[in-house]
């Protein structure tokens, strides 16, 4: 038996004026709400956090995608590290000369985190105007290449 059928089994029995009756009536009503209440009042915590969850996994995963942008459109090698620098040096992204000016200066500070930027030159087109046989290769095909490398006799 419970606290609450322990005083209404009292409230029915006991020789109680009508407002002594009346109070400890409002009171056990009271106390029936109290569950209630507070399952009410746990599931509002509960949903109040998993939306804070949520927002900030949105925010994480919309702050990685800014990063990888970033780091697309300057050809910065590890996302990682750019995404640590951006949060070191609070970077906002809504702001394109802010993020532009902290590129340029990364870039010059360290060159090695970005792509090297290669232009055409003495690639297969050299090959072809010298007069060796061309053939287009597969990246993967070294033996290929190996077999079909041009011999250089001195």
């Amino acid at each position: 038996m419970n606290i609450k059928d322990i005083l209404s089994d009292v409230v029915k029995s006991a020789d109680l004026s009508d407002e002594n009756r009346k109070t400890l009536n409002d009171w056990l009503e009271q106390f029936e709400n109290v569950p209630k209440e507070q399952q009410l009042l746990n599931t509002i915590e509960q949903l109040t956090a998993q939306r804070d969850n949520a927002e900030k996994s949105l925010n994480e995963l919309l702050y990685k995608n800014n990063v990888a942008a970033l780091a697309e459109k300057y050809s910065f090698s590890d996302k990682g590290y750019l995404e640590y620098l951006c949060k070191l040096n609070n970077i906002n992204f809504t702001d394109d000369a802010v993020s532009k000016n902290f590129m340029l200066k990364l870039q010059s500070d360290a060159p090695k985190f970005f792509k090297p930027v290669l232009q055409a030159g003495s690639g297969v087109d050299s090959i072809i105007d010298t007069g060796h046989p061309h053939k287009d290769y597969q990246s993967d095909d070294i033996l290929s290449l190996l077999n079909n490398a041009p011999e250089f006799r001195g």
